[in-house]
């Protein structure tokens, strides 16, 4: 992921990144995406490169 796609999910700037994405940087963060996004349900999601 570049660091310009991260700055703009801080900065707002991307109103709705994908649930790629928000992998991704759930994955830099040593977490889920379920707990990322404090949202339990995700938690059965496979992706690709796990």
């Amino acid at each position: 992921m570049k660091q310009s796609a991260l700055d703009n999910i801080i900065k707002g700037n991307t109103k709705s990144p994908g649930l790629r994405t928000l992998h991704r940087v759930a994955q830099g963060l040593g977490m889920t995406v379920s707990r990322l996004l404090d949202f339990p349900e995700l938690d059965e999601v496979q992706f690709e490169d796990e």
